[in-house]
């Protein structure tokens, strides 16, 4: 992928809490939010190391952008539990990107030919540029249900208070008694599509998007090695620690590529993911590095403090503890 990256734009990126437009352009130009979705609807049609590769690569060049793109390229994987139909409409526009929640924070009273539904959800990653919204709901007899909502059909509120991550526009929707047809309903696990040659929607869900979130992270982990081996090139006790963090994360992103491919060959294979406790062996590892050199990576005119930050929220969510 190629984006300007020079440290006045990333810096610029950090503080404005913005993704630039030319690189929301070079991500749909290159198709990056389709990592896993079919050539049939316009996508790239990934195996699973191969998508894991981009969005790596992708937070090693920023953060947010590696954020954006796992979890809207993972949205991805959402296409075979629609009608062929249903998944052209949503996945097929050359701009589609899925932005949503995973709480199940919504109402959903079924009737006939659909559902009415209402509810609000936060941290819906990727707002600012999602056409469509997946999320969660409860039904009156307890059963929780997945929906997809065209983006003019939610209220957007801009919502991110977190103190890092901040260009990845997590904010929260809202609707109000809104109509959800049947054909806009889906059940993860469920295949619909009759077109399954790409058997991505095979693997188990939470190992996917396990996998997904470790492979942002080790991306992430990547660029700060960059920014310190740049920004500290005088202090010999960070460089140490920037090279040995950088092999060990290279090694170790490895192991999940290696893995990535055998559950992509074989999704019923039992489920023995190379990522447990992997985020918590990095933010131990930063907050040392922040214990030792606090000061120095407590200064917001440096790219290795806001990827220090990225890196420490990130490791709060649930799929990396």
């Amino acid at each position: 992928m190629k984006f300007k990256r020079d440290k006045n734009t990333l810096l610029t990126i950090y503080r404005k809490g913005v993704l630039p437009t030319s690189w929301l352009d070079e991500l749909f130009r290159k198709k990056t939010f389709k990592l896993f979705v079919p050539v049939r609807y316009g996508g790239l049609e990934l195996d699973l190391a191969g998508g894991l590769q981009q969005i790596h690569d992708a937070a090693a060049v920023h953060g947010s952008l590696g954020w954006v793109v796992n979890l809207g390229a993972g949205a991805g994987y959402f296409w075979s539990f629609f009608d062929h139909d249903t998944a052209g409409e949503i996945f097929s526009p050359e701009n589609a990107v899925i932005a949503g929640s995973g709480a199940a924070t919504g109402e959903a009273r079924q009737t006939e030919s659909g559902y009415h539904l209402k509810g609000a959800w936060d941290k819906c990653s990727g707002a600012a540029h999602a056409t469509w919204f997946t999320v969660n709901a409860t039904l009156q007899d307890g059963r929780v249900r997945s929906f997809a909502i065209p983006r003019q059909d939610v209220t957007i509120k801009p919502s991110w208070n977190l103190f890092a991550l901040k260009a990845t526009s997590s904010y929260a929707i809202e609707v109000n008694d809104l109509f959800v047809p049947d054909r806009y309903c889906f059940e993860i696990g469920r295949i619909r599509n009759e077109h399954t040659e790409y058997p991505i929607g095979e693997v188990p869900f939470e190992a996917f998007a396990r996998l997904c979130m470790t492979a942002a992270m080790l991306g992430m982990v990547s660029g700060l090695c960059r920014h310190l081996q740049t920004e500290f090139e005088d202090n010999e006790r960070i460089l140490d620690f920037s090279h040995q963090l950088g092999e060990e994360t290279e090694e170790y992103f490895k192991e999940v590529l290696q893995y990535a491919g055998r559950l992509y060959q074989d999704p019923k294979q039992p489920v023995g993911i190379p990522s447990g406790g992997i985020g918590k062996e990095i933010y131990d590892r930063c907050c040392r590095l922040f214990y030792r050199e606090g000061l120095r990576i407590a200064d917001e005119d440096s790219l290795s403090h806001y990827a220090w930050r990225d890196i420490m929220l990130a490791s709060q969510h649930f799929l990396l503890k």
